[in-house]
């Protein structure tokens, strides 16, 4: 019986591998899970009713490296001690190396340009890295590109129906109109040293968004009491239901607006990274995303966006999507089963 372990860093990782995992339990696999402290990352699959191995918990600092250790050591103790055969992850350095010097594949899914450090560190000892085939950067003979994105993995109509109960779960009507403003740390590796948005600013799009709608915020960390009042307070794991029912969705997590973008939301993504990444720029060239990376483009775009959001046309152009491209989840799960079968 082949036996996987999914080496999970980021509440992001739970999305993606949450139905490959499925598969492969269905097909008779033994699936371990490796995760780390870091967010909401376990309290996602415990929502969602996966076990798993406690892991490491975040550092920041200089002290990143000493938790990259005990993470390479917790992986190879689990490959050692489960006997696993393929190790898979989003782009883990600890899971890549811990996997290779067991003599068993390590198979890497990312979709960032991004996180340039991080990279260096694990595709050396991945086998490949699958990546969407928009990205934007060229990782070498080792990387591997399909026809789709990471949301697709769980946000396509064959893995996810929005249950419109989460309304009533944030005390919303059935008929009310409501925006969700995402913003993030920007305490993550790839992140640092960059300009993002001020208080000043995350309080203009408020202002902006809450005109002719009622307004959410979800928000990594710290918010002024005025902006508090507004924090999104619902089970990590009914984001998505939230995002689908939304009118729009705005902010500076590119996630959560390619997930916006790939359910038909109306979304404006407001970064530096705005035009420099491929899975945005893939969802911007079926019309379902917008992007800027300055203040005031971004007051100007969101204004135009909410006066014409052209609903019934996303909706079809979110049809011409799908017909485009693959269901992710049943591809990481055929790859985890090719490297199996090319190592017995």
């Amino acid at each position: 019986m082949p036996r996987i372990l999914f080496d999970i860093g980021h509440p992001a990782h739970v999305h993606l591998f949450k139905y490959p995992r499925k598969i492969l339990l269905q097909k008779g696999w033994e699936v371990f899970v490796l995760a780390r402290e870091k967010e909401v990352t376990r309290s996602l699959l415990r929502d969602y009713g996966i076990d798993f191995i406690a892991g490491t918990t975040k550092r920041i600092g200089v002290s990143i490296f000493i938790e990259l250790l005990q993470w390479y050591s917790l992986a190879r103790k689990v490959i050692e001690n489960h006997d696993i055969d393929v190790v898979a992850s989003i782009g883990s350095p600890a899971g890549a190396w811990a996997a290779k010097n067991s003599g068993i594949p390590h198979l890497a899914f990312n979709d960032t340009e991004t996180a340039l450090s991080q990279r260096m560190l694990y595709k050396p000892a991945s086998t490949w890295v699958y990546t969407p085939a928009c990205l934007l950067a060229d990782y070498g003979p080792k990387q591997v590109r399909y026809n789709g994105t990471h949301d697709l993995a769980y946000l396509r109509p064959e893995w996810f129906s929005p249950d419109i109960s989460v309304k009533e779960e944030m005390d919303i009507g059935r008929d009310e109109h409501y925006i969700i403003l995402r913003f993030v740390s920007w305490q993550a590796t790839h992140d640092w040293g960059q300009k993002h948005m001020g208080v000043e600013f995350k309080r203009a799009i408020a202002s902006c968004a809450k005109e002719n709608h009622r307004i959410l915020i979800s928000a990594e960390g710290y918010l002024p009491s005025d902006l508090e009042q507004y924090r999104l307070r619902i089970r990590p794991s009914r984001l998505h239901d939230a995002i689908a029912f939304a009118s729009a969705i705005i902010g500076d997590g590119s996630t959560t607006m390619t997930e916006a973008a790939a359910l038909g939301i109306p979304a404006l993504y407001i970064s530096p990274f705005a035009n420099s990444l491929g899975v945005v720029e893939f969802y911007k060239k079926y019309g379902l995303l917008s992007s800027v990376d300055s203040e005031d483009e971004g007051i100007q775009t969101l204004n135009a966006l909410l006066s014409n959001p052209n609903s019934e046309n996303r909706k079809l152009l979110r049809q011409k999507m799908l017909s485009e491209t693959i269901d992710v989840a049943s591809y990481i799960a055929n790859q985890c089963e090719r490297a199996f079968l090319k190592c017995v």
